[in-house]
């Protein structure tokens, strides 16, 4: 049942035919879900809902007091008064509770979650004014917990101790904590599988690696995200644990290193991604053990030089995206012998001069290489042996006047997109061998003036030009 903008509403109606029809405070016997929205007049309901299982009380400033909810699983507040969560005290069947937006609480009152057994999941989002959730509020009694949210609470400074006490916890998430300075140096629950830290500005130490009994072993933890965190400026020395698959660092502006063993015998890691690290300028050691990588993404790192010093894992990475990173001197080692590679994408590194020896790997599908400005083409890429390759894009190379007469494409491409090459006079030779070339774009290249028909793919079918004077029989 749902009760939504009743503006004038301040108790809900009686549902008796008669005045004997129905038990005092049994008007609802067998409601099992109630939601009632935007009633800021609402003072009462009645003292009992026998059967109630998920309650959502949104926009009600003037309820004081729930009723008696012996069956209540589910319980959201949003934008309702402090008072009234003096109610929750004692709901032994509860197993989900989210609170939002409830002003003015700076803090949960002692034992507040206490009784809650059966708590699974805890949610506490823009509590605006929360300070802190300190160690009285019963947190270690939630041996059941599951999940916990804390997110949008500006001034929360600290959180509560006994956190690595809760024995079932396996997702912590902490989001737009601003005013958060560390984390409690007990440690975490041994049966955290996942940990996303997000938008905590004043945020300037992590948890240790570690349990509380000091057992690397025991930690189950899969994914670890952490993002918009500039005052961190270091994460804890040692492994990250060996279950982790998923692991992403961005906009950790002033991060100033890698540990150089976090990863280097991680056998679990599938997914690697460093964004944002302004500050870092080298990478740890040991990515060529990662044997599960699949997806790997380094943006936005401008002080970065070196990736792979002993190259990358040879087994599963498909998709790898090198961006901005401007300082970067080479890629990694042995890249052709990459043979699960199927995309590569490599924008704004200025100081690339070459691909490593070798070549780039056979099974390619798809290649970007974009805004690197000392990258020219040339025969080494060994693009006439990626037999796979259907889609080139490249461009953004100020210098670049014609290709190389031995830079020869692959027969087996199927869209060609050549942009921001403001010099370009001449397009690729032998452009009317490719067979399977059906798509050409050609974007900003001013110089670029003809395009005969004898140079045109024989199944051209799209053939777009932007920017360019190109003349064509084609067009």
């Amino acid at each position: 049942m749902s009760i939504k903008w009743c503006e004038e509403l301040i108790a809900l109606p009686s549902l008796s035919r008669t005045g004997n029809s129905l038990e005092q405070g049994r008007e609802f016997p067998n409601l099992l879900e109630l939601s009632i929205w935007s009633c800021p007049n609402l003072k009462e309901l009645p003292s009992l809902f026998a059967s109630l299982q998920v309650l959502e009380i949104c926009g009600c400033q003037e309820l004081a007091e729930l009723p008696k909810l012996p069956s209540i699983r589910e319980l959201e507040f949003k934008k309702c008064s402090e008072g009234v969560l003096q109610s929750i005290v004692g709901l032994a069947s509860l197993t989900y509770l989210h609170l939002h937006q409830i002003p003015p609480l700076t803090c949960l009152h002692e034992g507040f979650l206490q009784h809650l057994i059966a708590l699974k999941e805890l949610q506490i989002a823009h509590v605006n004014e929360i300070i802190t959730l300190s160690n009285d509020i019963g947190l270690q009694n939630l041996l059941h917990l599951e999940r916990l949210e804390i997110s949008g609470c500006p001034l929360l400074k600290e959180l509560s101790h006994c956190l690595f006490r809760l024995s079932s916890l396996k997702e912590l998430r902490v989001w737009r904590c601003p005013s958060l300075l560390s984390f409690p140096g007990t440690g975490l629950p041994s049966t955290l599988r996942g940990l996303e830290i997000k938008d905590c500005e004043a945020l300037q130490f992590l948890p240790e690696w570690k349990v509380q009994n000091g057992n690397m072993l025991s930690f189950p933890l899969e994914y670890l995200v952490i993002e918009g965190c500039p005052s961190l400026k270091s994460l804890p020395k040692g492994e990250l644990p060996s279950t982790l698959k998923v692991l992403e660092i961005q906009n950790c502006i002033n991060l100033e290193s890698l540990p150089k063993d976090m990863i280097h015998n991680n056998s679990s890691l599938e997914f690697l991604k460093i964004s944002g690290c302004h500050s870092v300028t080298s990478f740890p050691r040991g990515l060529h053990n990662l044997i599960h990588l699949n997806q790997l993404e380094i943006t936005e790192c401008p002080l970065l030089q070196s990736i792979a010093e002993f190259g990358l894992p040879t087994y599963k990475l498909q998709p790898i995206k090198i961006s901005n990173c401007g300082s970067l001197k080479s890629l990694p080692n042995r890249m052709n012998s990459l043979t699960s590679l199927q995309e590569l994408c490599i924008e704004g590194c200025f100081d690339l001069v070459s691909v490593p020896e070798g070549g780039l790997p056979a099974n390619l599908l798809s290649l970007s290489i974009l805004d690197c400005e000392n990258l020219k083409p040339s025969f080494d890429w060994g693009l006439h042996r990626l037999t796979c390759l259907t889609n080139l894009t490249f461009g953004g190379c100020q210098g670049l006047v014609s290709f190389p007469e031995d830079w020869l494409l692959p027969t087996s491409l199927s869209s060609l997109h050549l942009q921001r090459l403001p010099n370009l006079e001449s397009l690729p030779k032998r452009l009317n061998n490719l067979t399977s070339l059906d798509n050409l774009e050609l974007s900003e290249c001013d110089r670029l003036q003809t395009f005969s028909e004898e140079e045109q793919p024989k199944m051209l079918q799209n053939f777009e030009i932007l920017g360019c004077p190109l003349t064509s029989d084609f067009v």
